[in-house]
């Protein structure tokens, strides 16, 4: 015979730290000599075992002490069986119901039949009892209960069989579970490339408004210099044509430039959000207050606050105070900056209507915002109630 050197595992069993505690409360309440439960792969047509519990644990893991020692990296229980590799396998897997039988007929056809006979005649176990894990009509894996008596009485295959169910009721919501943290991660992971994307655009776009409309409104204006109109009141347009496009290449597009990417961020965070603030100031009063730390460490270049956090914090405040204005019909905000032991906090709160956190499902824009501070290593909170105040809340540790 060859013996075969178990595959080699890509990590721990998903099912591991459930299946443990499975095999151990059926092993102490039901006075099995040993329970194993498995995991089957429908997709690979196999079955294999994930924990084992019983009176033969110690040898069976010195046991697989050995076969690590002669397979490195590999796992001795990681030994798979085909579900149609004998009669009582088909029966388990195919029709979902509960199969006892000899543990000679149970191993039959199964690569390591040999040594599973041997470990029975050692440890005197005989018989096992398989009942299937399934899910909404589909097995997912098994629960086997071995002994050396071939009575299984009714009422412990009928409690067995319950356990089972609440087994594979509980590996399903775990599997949900799961799955629904991969979705979520997936989400948050979507939402910062989207900010990322969000940010170059912005920034491709400033440049070009910056560049490109400046200088050709420029070249427009100085070209219009050079003409004189035969009478004063063509003069006169002509003046005021210069004039508008003036104000429109020094004043609207600067302006439309600096909100689509404030460049005031390369020299520190205070001066851009003064320059944000100066915004806002017109229609609502704005506090803006930063303590003496920050203020001594927000210079140029500072690894205290590199410039994707900086961007970070900009975009979080315009996006509250935009909300503000549109929702809250507040008269007063405050922004407040801290970086106290090495941990950066802001705080932006308004004296407006406030409104239901619980009812009022956020935009997009602060769905990104929300993606990026995780993603940045922060952390964030929106507190209201209907009345007021409302308090956005964002921290990053240093």
């Amino acid at each position: 015979m060859t013996v075969q050197p178990p595959p080699k595992r890509s990590g721990p069993h998903p099912w591991v730290t459930i299946a443990q505690a499975v095999v151990d409360d059926l092993y102490s309440l039901q006075g099995y000599d040993n329970v194993m439960l498995c995991h089957f792969d429908r997709k690979a047509g196999v079955s294999t075992p994930v924990a084992w519990a019983g009176r033969h644990s110690e040898m069976m893991r010195r046991a697989a002490g050995r076969l690590r020692q002669l397979f490195p990296g590999a796992d001795p229980w990681e030994i798979s069986t085909r579900w149609d590799v004998n009669p009582s396998m088909v029966q388990l897997w195919s029709s979902g119901e509960t199969v006892i039988d000899s543990v000679v007929n149970l191993n039959r056809g199964v690569n390591a039949e040999a040594v599973l006979e041997l470990i029975s005649r050692v440890t005197s176990i005989r018989y096992a009892i398989c009942v299937p894990l399934r899910v909404e009509g589909v097995s997912i894996g098994s629960i086997l209960g071995f002994q050396r008596s071939p009575d299984f009485p009714a009422a412990k295959v009928r409690y067995t069989e319950a356990f089972a169910r609440q087994v594979a009721l509980s590996i399903h919501n775990v599997q949900l579970l799961n799955l629904q943290r991969q979705t979520s991660a997936a989400l948050a992971s979507s939402m910062q490339l989207l900010g990322q994307a969000e940010d170059r655009t912005r920034r491709s776009i400033s440049e070009f408004l910056h560049s490109q409309v400046q200088s050709k409104l420029l070249v427009a204006w100085s070209r219009l210099d050079a003409v004189r109109a035969e009478d004063e009141a063509s003069q006169r347009v002509l003046d005021d044509v210069r004039r508008d496009l003036e104000l429109l290449r020094e004043h609207d597009v600067r302006l439309v430039s600096h909100q689509l990417h404030p460049e005031a961020l390369s020299v520190g965070l205070i001066p851009a959000l003064q320059v944000l603030v100066s915004r806002f100031r017109r229609v609502i009063e704005i506090n803006l207050v930063a303590n003496d730390v920050l203020v001594q460490l927000d210079t140029e270049g500072s690894e205290q606050l590199p410039h994707d956090l900086r961007l970070i914090v900009f975009r979080i405040v315009e996006e509250a105070l935009g909300n503000t204005l549109k929702h809250a019909a507040a008269t007063r905000v405050t922004v407040q900056l801290t970086l106290q032991d090495r941990r950066l906090q802001l705080m932006v709160s308004d004296d407006g209507r406030g409104f239901d956190p619980h009812t009022v499902t956020p935009g997009l824009g602060l769905r990104c915002l929300a993606a990026r501070v995780g993603a940045s290593g922060g952390q964030w909170t929106i507190d209201s109630r209907p009345g007021g105040p409302t308090t956005v809340r964002a921290w990053w540790p240093q």
